[in-house]
């Protein structure tokens, strides 16, 4: 899962982001979703925290 060996050394984490944003972007076949997926969407899965969880956080 993308972020579970932090710190990867010897990158910046927004370096890394900035990576996967690339790669999602030059390849037709991955696009915006790859992006959330391997950003968002997978690890939430795992920890299991759904969307509106964290949306409720957010708004306290």
């Amino acid at each position: 899962m993308f972020g579970s060996d932090f710190p990867n050394i010897p990158y910046a984490y927004a370096e890394q982001v900035a990576a996967v944003a690339g790669w999602a972007a030059a390849d037709d076949r991955l696009g915006p979703a790859f992006a959330r997926a391997v950003l968002h969407d997978n690890p939430a899965r795992l920890l299991g925290i759904e969307e509106r969880q964290f949306g409720a956080m957010q708004s306290t």
